[in-house]
């Protein structure tokens, strides 16, 4: 009978041996052996802890393992470096506003110059049309306007600058 059955599970490609099952009622006893064995546990999910800055510890505000929500502080930085880093950039940030309206101030004062010399030179050139002066006054009049212009050029990119430079520190302050 027995070789019967082997037959039979030849055939249908199981090469496993038939174990023998026992029949018992359950009860309550000691139980006679343990099982140790050795596992890689991994957690459901995990979380990169980044700083946005750098400092030294001052206090940890959570313990290993206890929940934290999102943008909750882990913990306190010692900023004394941060907050003079922050008073030099402010520091920065008020000489650059001054410069900006020092250049914003002598853009105006050379559009005005050249407003006025573009006037002389006008009347000058009416004079010269009318032989009452000579060439080199009205060329003199026309070299000033032209230095003036050159000058307000300068200005205007000066005046670029800083205010680049503004909106630079105020990123950094921010």
């Amino acid at each position: 009978n027995t070789k019967n059955k082997e037959k039979d599970s030849d055939k249908k490609g199981d090469a496993k041996e038939a174990a023998f099952v026992e029949l018992a009622t359950a009860t309550r006893d000691r139980i006679s052996s343990n099982l140790t064995s050795t596992a890689n546990l991994r957690a459901l999910r995990e979380v990169d802890v980044a700083a946005r800055t750098e400092g030294v510890v001052q206090a940890v505000l959570v313990e290993e393992g206890e929940f934290v929500k999102e943008s909750q502080v882990l913990c306190r930085l010692d900023d004394t470096q941060l907050q003079i880093r922050l008073e030099l950039a402010k520091e920065r940030l008020a000489q650059a506003r001054f410069q900006l309206e020092k250049a914003k101030t002598k853009q105006q004062k050379a559009a005005a110059q050249i407003e006025n010399t573009r006037k002389e030179v006008a009347r000058l050139q009416r004079a010269f049309d009318e032989q009452l002066i000579s060439a080199r006054e009205l060329d003199q009049a026309k070299y000033r306007l032209d230095e003036l212009e050159h000058d307000e050029r300068g200005s205007s990119s000066e005046n670029r600058e800083f205010a680049h430079r503004v909106e630079e520190l105020e990123g950094e302050i921010k």
